[in-house]
């Protein structure tokens, strides 16, 4: 809670040291990682996550919610290892515990879309023809573009995942589509309290594709 209230108030190196001095005394305390994981990807700290989340997998979740969280980022680990085989089946994965706990994060949802439209992507350019642009086909820029959609439906003031469908649609020379969002479902307050870190651990498209 403390370190909530400090974050609250701006102070991110406080409520990272607050983190940290809970998982020392607690090593179990799997809300004190996740918040401690969304701050570091939130600041852009992505490789200083990892160790925590390497360590939050051999942690039991206590609670559902907490459960798909450190799902989706082992998957998010994946990612970053550049294991994406292996991250799109933990998304997929992600995606059906969120459903069948009716567990229904909106945040969670448009992350584990955007990602497997980010993955769809860069697992099937048909070449690299410069560190900034990838020669990409048609089908998989359009199958792309839906997981994008899908993850705007679920969050739509999701910057990344926003980028990410408009850098498809120049690849496609196509206007974007009009996407209706779905209906809001209430956050409980925990849930609350842990998204005061936003824009989380969501991969965004670093090179252009061309299309095919």
């Amino acid at each position: 809670h403390q370190a909530v209230a400090s974050l609250k108030r701006g102070k991110v190196w406080r409520s990272t040291l607050k983190l940290k001095k809970a998982i020392k005394e607690n090593p179990n305390h799997d809300a004190a990682y996740l918040l401690l994981i969304k701050l570091y990807v939130h600041n852009g700290k992505e490789r200083k996550a990892m160790p925590y989340i390497e360590q939050l997998a051999t942690v039991q979740a206590t609670s559902q919610r907490r459960s798909i969280e450190k799902s989706y980022y082992t998957a998010y680990k994946g990612i970053l290892d550049k294991n994406f085989l292996d991250a799109q089946q933990q998304i997929k994965h992600t995606i059906v515990e969120v459903h069948k706990n009716q567990q229904f994060d909106f945040s969670i949802l448009s992350r584990c879309y955007n990602a497997l439209g980010y993955l769809d992507v860069i697992q099937h350019p048909s070449e690299q023809s410069s560190r900034r642009k990838w020669v990409v086909n048609k089908r998989t820029l359009l199958n792309a573009r839906f997981l994008f959609e899908e993850a705007l439906r679920y969050q739509p003031q999701s910057q990344v995942a926003a980028k990410n469908y408009n850098t498809v649609n120049t690849a496609l020379k196509e206007p974007p589509n009009k996407i209706d969002p779905y209906q809001i479902i209430d956050l409980s307050q925990e849930n609350a309290l842990e998204t005061v870190a936003t824009n989380q651990a969501n991969p965004m498209l670093k090179a252009d594709p061309k299309l095919l």
